[in-house]
């Protein structure tokens, strides 16, 4: 079967009308950045007091059990934040997988797997009366503490932008795109641990560029492949301290 990728080939695959293809994205945040030599991801995790690195830390392919917990004992279940909290990962046997945890405030809930290489993202299942978190949601190893992905306080679903391919996919990366809201030029790289859709594990290669200062690239075409268990990200090369930014890219997710 033949297909024209266009706005209507898109509209269907979203509509769930096309076998065996979805839409992959990744999108998130930076506040405050700083300026290491080997960049940052986009995400909030590097925010003060949260206690996360400029780049999302990686997991070792046996995976890991992870512990999410709130910065604010409101967190909780019967509290005015975040009640409940779906974290979606990846296992080690490259399966997507999801699950739900009810908050207890500052201290840490455990997921029941303990194979997991990466996690998604997360985002709120119920809420109190805040609408969103009254802290800092992190999912972090129960063995090390370290951060792998964030709801920043006043969010209910995380802007963290790493995704990994599941087993039995590949990913067509079409386009990404990103901004800068502070007069600091930055550079912007979207990269995936793959070269030409041979998976590099832990190697992050380049696959397009763009620098800006105070603007939109609006969307760019990116165009390459990704095959399993490779992550696609973004991440940012700022000349000073201080700048504020954001990026997005989306892909066709198709089983194999």
């Amino acid at each position: 079967m033949s297909y024209m990728m266009n706005k209507d080939f898109t509209a269907q695959v979203l509509a769930g009308n096309v076998s065996g293809w979805s839409i992959m994205r990744g999108f998130g945040e930076r506040e405050a950045m700083l300026t290491p030599t080997n960049g940052c991801d986009i995400w909030r995790g590097n925010d003060a007091g949260v206690g996360g690195d400029a780049l999302i830390p990686l997991i070792d392919s046996a995976g890991i059990q992870i512990s999410v917990k709130s910065s604010n004992a409101n967190d909780t279940s019967a509290g005015t934040g975040i009640r409940t909290v779906e974290v979606h990962y990846i296992k080690a046997d490259g399966t997507a997988a999801s699950e739900e945890l009810t908050m207890n405030g500052t201290t840490g809930v455990n997921t029941t797997d303990t194979d997991i290489i990466h996690v998604q993202y997360m985002h709120a299942l119920t809420v109190g009366s805040n609408g969103v978190g009254v802290g800092n949601v992190t999912a972090y190893a129960t063995v090390g503490g370290d951060v792998y992905n964030l709801i920043a306080l006043g969010g209910n679903m995380s802007m963290t932008m790493p995704r990994m391919v599941p087993v039995g996919h590949k990913l067509i990366v079409m386009g990404w795109d990103a901004e800068v809201a502070t007069a600091d030029r930055i550079a912007f790289r979207i990269r995936s641990s793959d070269n030409e859709g041979t998976l590099l594990d832990g190697v992050f290669l380049f696959k397009d560029a763009v620098y800006m200062s105070r603007a939109a690239s609006g969307q760019l075409d990116a165009m390459f492949t990704v095959p399993a268990f490779s992550i696609v990200k973004v991440t940012a090369w700022p000349d000073q301290t201080g700048g504020e930014c954001s990026a997005s890219w989306w892909g066709y997710l198709v089983e194999l």
